[in-house]
């Protein structure tokens, strides 16, 4: 629960409804008129509610509280120049300028964003926005983004926005059904050259289907892979990484490893060679069905979802394809990709497709990553 924020005497709200359960509280009785709080003490919905969650409240009987990190996690790095497309955040060559928590993605200009980071540069730069949205009515929610150059938004792991590449200020717009509860959101485009400008606003049940800024009710959450690297000695097959020793640990936002530099990008310390790497995240399915998962490594991998081997692609050899299958229920999936890297080049890329992408095959995004799922068998 959020400590209370600093707010302005509020006017009286409407007419309270049926209190519902609060967290920490008791269940409201038929709602006597609400109140705005002052000074940001939580206004009443019923004559008995308990508390609203993360200090979350709003007009109507609701007053603005602060959560212990309410708010969008802003990160700008400086890219390549030559840019065309959003970049791999962990592609070799960006380097991070600065980050900043910021209450809503509404940077209008350049200036406004070098406000927030000042060693934003004028060209050749990417960002990057995360953090969760709190969903109180399901429904279909509308997400728009406007930006100069690209940008991208995803929900979920699912990207609903793609408004990427060499443009002016542009508007796109993409449809999500979104269930009650927090959802993790994550944000990235570019500016090559000229002005720059991003703007994220979404549109749904729970904005009466007004078109507002988006608001992110936790900075903490990180979506991406967890990606480790492990030291070994002569390995012919993928090995029980336990025991091993870690020589390094980033968060990654596709498996798209297709080359040594970017194992040394994401993980300085990677060996040349003899080296083995665990990726832990989890997966957000919207659709229930059939997926296939293909992975593409040098040398060996293998994937398991729900504990559940999906993909065997273990042992010496290129950087080929396999592809498994797996029938996935809605909601929140665990998944592990282990691989192993003997002499040579060495690669690691993943990508699904299936209801939840319309059959186009993708990489795969995490919303999260719980992240030490270790193979015990």
């Amino acid at each position: 629960m959020g400590v209370p924020g600093v707010g302005k005497t509020g006017a009286p709200g409407a007419p309270g409804r049926k209190g519902r359960n609060g967290r920490n509280g008791r269940n409201g009785s038929d709602g006597t008129p609400g109140s705005r709080g002052t000074d940001g003490t939580p206004g009443n919905r019923g004559s008995s509610p308990g508390a609203a969650p993360n200090g979350r409240n709003g007009a109507n009987g609701k007053t603005p509280g602060g959560g212990g990190c309410a708010g969008w996690r802003m990160r700008i790095l400086k890219g390549p120049g030559g840019m065309r497309n959003t970049p791999w955040i962990a592609e070799p060559g960006l380097r991070r300028l600065g980050e900043k928590i910021v209450p809503h993605i509404n940077f209008g200009d350049v200036n406004s964003m070098r406000v927030q980071i000042p060693g934003t540069p004028n060209e050749d730069f990417v960002w990057t926005f995360s953090g969760t949205v709190l969903v109180e009515k399901a429904g279909k929610y509308t997400f728009c983004s406007s930006s100069d150059d690209g940008s991208n938004v995803y929900i979920d792991g699912i990207q609903v926005v793609d408004d990427d590449g060499l443009h002016g200020p542009t508007e796109r717009c993409g449809d999500i059904r979104l269930g009650q509860g927090k959802h993790i959101a994550f944000v990235d485009g570019f500016q090559a050259g000229g002005g720059g400008s991003i703007v994220v606003k979404y549109q749904g049940p729970d904005t009466f289907d007004k078109k507002v800024y988006v608001s992110s009710n936790d900075c903490n959450a990180h979506p991406g892979w967890d990606f480790r690297v492990f030291a070994g000695r002569d390995l012919l097959r993928v090995p029980m990484t336990r025991g091993m020793r870690q020589v390094g640990q980033s968060i990654i936002q596709t498996i798209d490893i297709d080359q040594q530099s970017r194992f040394n990008y994401a993980v300085p310390a990677t060996p040349e060679a003899n080296f083995a790497w665990r990726i832990g995240g989890r997966i957000y399915v919207t659709q229930a069905g059939s997926y296939t998962f293909c992975l593409r490594s040098d040398d060996g991998s293998l994937l398991f979802i729900d504990g559940g081997r999906v993909v065997d692609y273990d042992g010496l050899h290129g950087s080929d394809e396999k592809c498994g299958g797996a029938s996935l229920s809605a909601g929140l999936h665990d998944v592990s990709v282990e691989g192993f890297d003997h002499e040579g080049g060495a690669s690691m890329t993943m990508k699904y497709s299936g209801p939840d992408t319309k059959g186009s095959k993708v990489f795969v995004r995490s919303v999260g990553h719980t992240v030490d799922v270790l193979r015990t068998y």
